[in-house]
């Protein structure tokens, strides 16, 4: 695999890859990340909501102390979402509507081979691998579960090239 690039008006140089298989696997790397990065974002929210519910639930059984301090952890997981929201926004900008259901499409099917390996499959299952990988009992079971993931699997060749024509639009 070899790159070449250009250097275009304005002073940015543009690399083109000259290997068809390395395009496909960064195709599939890209909407494969935006997938997990949305599943967090979105996981992260539940758990905060989750939380709020539990801060309510002790203000209204009046431990006001205990209300507040689980209220602080839950805006502080609505913080960190926002923060990797906008991470994930900087990083890859507003992406346009038919790459988003993309990256839906994406999730579904992360989440089916998830479950073919033997992983949790619910939508905020990569929290749930995390915290596995976290736990030493279990560390080394989920690590070769995430080896046996196929990634044409979780990414079909359709997809991609769906996804590498919308990037050639976008250019024009």
């Amino acid at each position: 695999m070899s790159d070449s690039g250009q250097l275009q008006p304005g002073g940015v140089f543009v690399f083109t890859r000259l290997d068809p298989l390395a395009d496909e696997q960064s195709l599939r790397s890209y909407l494969l990340l935006r997938a997990i990065g949305r599943s967090v974002v979105n996981s992260l929210l539940g758990i905060a909501i989750a939380i709020a519910a539990v801060a309510v639930a002790c203000w209204l059984a009046n431990l006001h102390v205990l209300a507040v301090l689980i209220g602080l952890v839950a805006v502080a997981a609505l913080l960190l979402r926002l923060a990797l929201a906008g991470l994930a926004h900087r990083l890859g900008g507003n992406p346009d509507p038919r790459v988003r259901q993309l990256v839906v499409r994406t999730g579904r099917g992360l989440r089916r081979e998830f479950g073919r390996v033997g992983l949790p499959r619910a939508p905020w299952a990569t929290l749930l691998i995390g915290w596995r990988l976290l736990r030493r009992p279990r560390r080394t079971q989920t690590l070769q579960a995430l080896r046996r993931i196929e990634l044409a699997r979780v990414v079909p060749s359709g997809q991609v090239d769906e996804l590498h024509l919308l990037l050639q639009s976008a250019r024009r």
